[in-house]
């Protein structure tokens, strides 16, 4: 263990790192920047709120690196990484629970993310010019995928959305009565989507035709996540699966004995899990 650090609230999202520094926020409303070497806190941030979703972090906002974060206070805060100043915020219409999605399209950078008003905001990463509001109606508490141009949302009402960033509109809908609360993953074809009717399903991007779904045992509150052909799935049955991205077929499970409803990270060959125990657990690829 390198160091540790004692937050004033319980940490419930990932954070972000970036150029030596691990910046997120707690429960209490807090977010917080520290050295990634020392732990030593450099600033910190105190929002009206509790802070639920994860942070994402931008380099060139106004001359300044931007930290993106949502609040229960109804705010969307873009902070500066130097010292946690605000560059600007965005106030909305409920709680932001969601981790806000960065867009780049060309030369123009802009922010992602849904409200628990029902709403999924569009807004440029600078905080210039008009924000842009896609009526979703319902409750938005996952983080929408975006791919080319387009954003993704699975949401609490039962549908799965495909919206055109730059101009609005719906490319598909397609009502699933699944209140959706992991977040979409997305690649280059395809789009999955897992819930608490136990099924891991991959869409077609383009026309949103259902292709295939793989049932678990229990529901599925985790994010899938793509690596390579393979799409990882945690259950609430305590097991970790491998499901083949094209044909849904599953390659290899590993019960962990807890509720997994964090999502698994993949780098380097590697899977980091935790589970709902608070145990860490790590999986290496083996040697082919």
């Amino acid at each position: 263990l390198n160091w540790s650090f004692d937050a004033e609230g319980p940490i419930s999202a990932p954070g972000a790192a970036f150029e030596g520094q691990v910046i997120f926020g707690d429960t209490y409303g807090f977010v917080y920047c520290l050295d990634a070497g020392t732990g030593e806190e450099k600033w910190r941030f105190e929002t009206e709120g509790k802070i639920e979703g994860g942070v994402n972090v931008l380099p060139d906002i106004q001359g300044k690196v931007g930290v993106f974060v949502g609040s229960h206070d109804y705010f969307l805060y873009c902070l500066d990484a130097t010292n946690g100043e605000v560059i600007w915020k965005h106030e909305t219409g409920n709680y932001v629970v969601a981790t806000p999605s960065i867009i780049e399209t060309g030369d123009e950078k802009s922010v992602s993310f849904g409200g628990c008003d029902g709403l999924l905001y569009l807004i440029a990463a600078n905080g210039e010019g008009e924000p842009r509001e896609i009526e979703i109606g319902s409750y938005i508490a996952n983080t929408s995928a975006v791919r080319d141009g387009i954003a993704y949302v699975a949401h609490n009402g039962g549908e799965v959305i495909a919206i055109d960033v730059a101009s609005g509109e719906e490319a598909w809908r397609i009502a699933t009565g699944v209140e959706y609360t992991a977040s979409p993953a997305v690649d280059e074809t395809q789009l999955y989507v897992a819930g608490p009717d136990k099924r891991l399903v991959a869409i077609d991007r383009v026309t949103g035709e259902e292709l295939w779904s793989f049932l678990s045992r229990r529901g599925l509150d985790s994010s899938p996540v793509v690596s390579g052909n393979i799409v990882w799935q945690g259950g609430m049955d305590g097991r970790l699966y491998a499901v083949n991205r094209e044909s849904g077929e599953e390659l290899w499970q590993f019960e962990l004995g807890a509720q997994i409803k964090a999502s698994p990270a993949v780098s380097r060959g590697m899977l980091v899990l935790c589970g709902a125990d608070g145990v860490v657990y790590a999986f290496q690829k083996s040697a082919e």
